[in-house]
């Protein structure tokens, strides 16, 4: 299969301060590899209403795979949700036509490749792949600290994807002129402030 070094935009798994509801910023740049030969389905945008079983399963299936690697005993397994989808369309609509990307609600992790030709099951894995590839740079165990999403290397995407008390998520695919871009929406959210990762 034919590989594309593409530059991705990934807006990381947004902060809760822990004596606030104000999530920190949290805005990402990361190359990754994505597939140029996928075919493309659907239109421009569309809600989770649209998804079929496959992508579902996958997106599921994938964070769980990530999750059970961690061995924690206390890791919760994540239930596909319509409701937090439709969250996560909202996110990917505001950039999926423009070069940039905006931080919209706390418990998400978002990722956008230039290529928008990318089906739907190849840009959740391209998504998730992305996300858990940090894992080389986590040390468990680890309290989230507040400003953690400025650290170097970032590690974000990760520990929204294994955040241990998380049970819910829903994503979204949305492709426009500039691209594909994929959000998901995870609850509880994440990245808690002086709380450990699991």
């Amino acid at each position: 299969m034919k590989f594309l070094s593409i530059l991705t935009v990934a807006l990381s798994a947004m902060s809760l301060v822990a004596a606030s509801p104000t999530p920190e910023p949290a805005t990402r740049v990361v190359v990754v590899k994505v597939s140029s030969s996928s075919g493309s389905s659907g239109s421009s945008s569309y809600s989770s209403a649209n998804y079929g079983s496959s992508f579902k399963n996958a997106a599921v299936n994938l964070h769980n795979k990530a999750r059970k690697a961690t061995g924690a005993k206390n890791m919760n397994m994540l239930k596909w949700s319509d409701y937090r989808a439709s969250i996560a369309c909202k996110c990917t609509r505001k950039w999926a036509n423009t070069k940039g990307i905006s931080d919209c609600a706390p418990g998400q992790n978002s990722w956008k490749s230039s290529n928008n030709k990318l089906s739907d099951v190849n840009a959740i894995t391209g998504a998730i792949s992305s996300f858990v590839d940090q894992k080389k740079y986590f040390r468990a165990p680890m309290t989230y600290r507040k400003g953690q999403y400025l650290k170097k290397p970032d590690i974000c995407h990760y520990t929204q994807l294994v955040w241990a008390t998380t049970r819910e998520i829903g994503c979204c695919v949305t492709r426009g002129s500039q691209g594909t871009a994929v959000t998901c929406q995870y609850h509880p959210a994440g990245n808690v402030v002086n709380q450990r990762v699991y």
